[in-house]
């Protein structure tokens, strides 16, 4: 049987890689300018967790698994800010020599 790409015989750690999701759920009341920031910040934090666990079992690295990320929103008020960080304009620095 071939799952994702992989035989059977491969460990289980890694036959079940392909099947492998995360959903990261975030609960908010108010509104945040930085959500889309902050979740793709926590996003990192799994992967870099991810990654570590395949260096220290000695697995073979495969792509990173694909995240779901959902805020859910119980405020009163609208919510106004970006829900992409392509969407959010970041302030501006001056380089100044």
């Amino acid at each position: 049987m071939d799952i994702g790409g992989r035989s059977s015989d491969d460990s289980a750690g890694q036959a079940h890689d392909a099947l492998f999701r995360h959903v990261l759920m975030e609960h908010q009341r108010t509104p945040d300018p930085l959500m889309a920031f902050r979740m793709l910040s926590y996003q990192v934090q799994i992967w870099r967790r991810h990654l570590h666990e395949v260096r220290r079992r000695g697995l073979t690295p495969r792509p990173l698994p694909p995240i779901i990320p959902l805020v859910i929103y119980q405020g009163r008020r609208r919510w106004t800010p970006a829900t992409d960080l392509a969407a959010r304009r970041l302030p501006r620095h001056r380089i100044e020599s």
